[in-house]
């Protein structure tokens, strides 16, 4: 009898030496890189960021500069005089100078601010970059998880129809068949939650990603 109620147990251990692909991992079609990749492209906080650096060093470059020297001529005879010999010329040569350094201070203003933004941008992705890859590995390994429970299910079944087939032919007690019934009912049921924990996962690494809606 001991050996009957042990004969399930071992059946699965069997079975699990031959379930093609059992210990083999899912590659994933989306792999990490690419992953943060595409959540730097749609996040909408960094493309904000990176419109402020380029307005600030555009305003840096447009501040105005000094303007540019003036070249005055002058020339001038004696027929108003009533002197004919007299013949006179001159050259003057103007710039503009600011009475105060206002408009450099305010170039140099911005072009520390852009600077600023910059290492915000940098470390906004970094810091972007650690959640895409914390969502994507806690999403490829709930799809590990969800599809080790459906091989298990699949062995769960088969053990449960062995052991009817044995119950019929008189080699095993109604009660083991129950236990097996029950153990494949389990089974269902790890997998129906798994199979959320994945979908929550898959959602929340797609809000990283910017899809809409959370579309996985």
């Amino acid at each position: 009898m001991r050996s009957i109620r042990h004969a399930p147990t071992l059946i699965l251990c069997a079975c699990l030496f031959t379930v093609p692909g059992l210990a083999q991992a899912t590659e994933p079609s989306l792999t990490a890189d690419m992953a943060v990749a595409q959540a730097w492209t749609h996040s909408p906080e960094l493309s904000a960021i990176q419109e402020e650096i380029t307005g600030l060093e555009q305003a840096a470059e447009q501040l105005p500069l000094l303007a540019n020297p003036m070249l005055e001529l002058e020339a001038a005879t004696g027929n108003l005089t009533g002197s004919r010999d007299e013949r006179t010329a001159g050259i003057a040569l103007s710039q503009e100078l600011p009475l105060s350094a206002a408009a450099t201070r305010r170039r140099a203003v911005a072009r520390a601010e852009a600077e600023v933004a910059r290492l915000q941008l940098e470390g906004r992705k970094r810091s972007l970059a650690d959640e895409v890859r914390r969502a994507w590995g806690a999403a490829a390994l709930a799809s590990q998880r969800l599809e080790l429970l459906r091989n298990q299910s699949v062995l769960a079944e088969r053990l449960l129809t062995i052991a009817r087939e044995r119950f019929a032919a008189g080699d095993l007690p109604e009660f083991e068949v129950q236990l097996a019934d029950l153990d494949r009912r389990r089974q269902l049921l790890r997998e129906t939650e798994q199979l959320a924990e994945l979908t929550r996962a898959q959602r929340q690494l797609a809000l990283l990603l910017g899809l809409a809606d959370g579309q996985q």
